[in-house]
């Protein structure tokens, strides 16, 4: 039987989806263990949660490891069986449920690499298109860390970790300031140690903040403003 390490950050412990957690604790079809850190210092929250799996490895056998952001509540009874079956079909190392961003551009966190720290990110409208299956990958996929199922029994696991990078530069006149979040950064680490990373649409997810954002509602921008079209890159998406 699998054993899931089940990571909450948060930064003030307050929780949006404890129905969500009480389903995901009574599962049949594994052990779980709860795991719950609260620091406004976003990496170092994710970090401690993630050595804690990893020595839990040896002495609990420790399988699986979720990272499940305090404000993502996964809807239906069955979200958790679908990832780790979702998982299984694929034969991913990482899979993603694919989560919009909290305001009215109806962009996702999930995106493809640009390089330079960049990405084009994923607007709802195309995550729920008919150009992308259900479950799919990509060579340069950038994954959210929202709900993020990982497999834990494999060595890379060991050398990685979650940071954020940032950087000032003078360009075309002006300064300007950059970010290299620790999502992507994630995904950048994992896809160069060979890992299989898919992200998935078939957990419908709820982004809880002034109100609810729906993974399974179109509004907002037809593509990503600041990174133009992604029509080149549907040629890239890869199923099993």
């Amino acid at each position: 039987m699998d054993t899931l390490f089940i990571a909450n950050p948060s930064s003030d412990r307050q929780l949006y989806n404890t129905a969500a957690q009480l389903i995901a604790h009574s599962s049949k079809e594994r052990k779980t263990i709860h795991g719950e850190t609260a620091s406004s210092i976003v990496t170092y929250n994710f970090n401690q949660l993630w050595t804690a799996a990893l020595n839990l490895r040896k002495t609990q056998g420790v399988t699986h490891f979720l990272m499940w952001h305090a404000d993502i509540r996964p809807l239906g009874n069955d979200w958790l069986d679908i990832l780790f079956e979702e998982m299984a079909i694929n034969d991913a190392d990482v899979l993603s449920a694919i989560v919009p961003i909290k305001d009215s551009r109806g962009l996702t966190s999930t995106a493809f690499d640009l390089g330079d720290w960049k990405g084009a990110r994923l607007t709802q409208k195309q995550a729920l298109s008919k150009k992308f299956p259900d479950t799919w990958t990509a060579e340069n996929l950038l994954l959210n860390t929202g709900l993020m199922l990982v497999d834990m029994r494999k060595p890379w696991v060991e050398n990685v970790c979650f940071t954020i990078n940032d950087k000032i530069v003078f360009e075309k006149g002006q300064w300007r300031a950059y970010v290299e979040p620790e999502d992507w950064n994630f995904s950048r680490q994992c896809r160069a140690l060979g890992c299989r990373l898919f992200v998935t649409r078939k957990v419908i997810t709820e982004h809880c903040g002034l109100r609810a954002y729906r993974s399974d509602e179109i509004w907002g921008q037809d593509v990503d403003h600041q990174a133009g079209v992604l029509e080149h890159h549907f040629e890239t998406v890869e199923t099993p």
